[in-house]
């Protein structure tokens, strides 16, 4: 429920040398799926874009986004993100069969 100011302010914050906050990944992740299961898919979105800000070399991250954003209707976006999952772990077997899914239905 925190505006997006606020939010940016916590994720700022990370990298001062007492962080008021400790992030873990699988943690955050978890938060943007309970939005994503309960339909708040902007939130959910929001969500898995600080999660890819804060590991960004975490595949992860790059397909929970991607999934938030076929979801949203933003295919071309989900893409690209699918894409950059598969780039840090060729094995991601969720975003390459997300990845044929879409070129097929394109």
């Amino acid at each position: 429920g925190a505006d997006d100011a606020a939010i940016r302010a916590v994720v700022a914050h990370r990298t001062s040398k007492s962080p008021a906050y400790f992030f873990v990944e699988a943690e955050v992740n978890a938060y943007g799926y309970t939005f994503l299961q309960n339909n708040k898919v902007e939130q959910a979105i929001e969500l898995f874009r600080i999660n890819v800000e804060l590991f960004p070399e975490s595949w992860n991250v790059y397909d929970s986004l991607g999934e938030a954003l076929l979801r949203a209707g933003s295919t071309d976006e989900a893409v690209a993100m699918y894409e950059r999952s598969l780039a840090l772990n060729p094995d991601n077997a969720n975003g390459r069969e997300a990845l044929a899914r879409l070129r097929v239905a394109a």
